[in-house]
């Protein structure tokens, strides 16, 4: 269900569309930070991480391909 919901989301965020990004960041910002936080054990690492990871989103989005995994996996 995952990749079904983000798919779509990261296609429109690899056209520019802002609004779409913004609902993948929403539906997916916690997870990541979770991440970060768990391999970099310092919140203030964890968010400047997150924020990196969205920013090589928003520019990189067209890079993803379906046969290497999940949207969340690739992000």
């Amino acid at each position: 269900m995952e990749h079904e919901e983000l798919f779509p989301l990261l296609c429109a965020t690899a056209d520019g569309k802002k609004e779409q990004f913004a609902e993948l960041y929403t539906k997916t910002s916690a997870q990541i930070y979770a991440v970060a936080l768990r391999i970099l054990k310092r919140k203030e690492l964890a968010e400047e991480a997150t924020q990196d990871t969205f920013i090589k989103v928003w520019h990189g989005a067209s890079n993803y391909q379906r046969s290497k995994g999940t949207v969340l996996t690739w992000m």
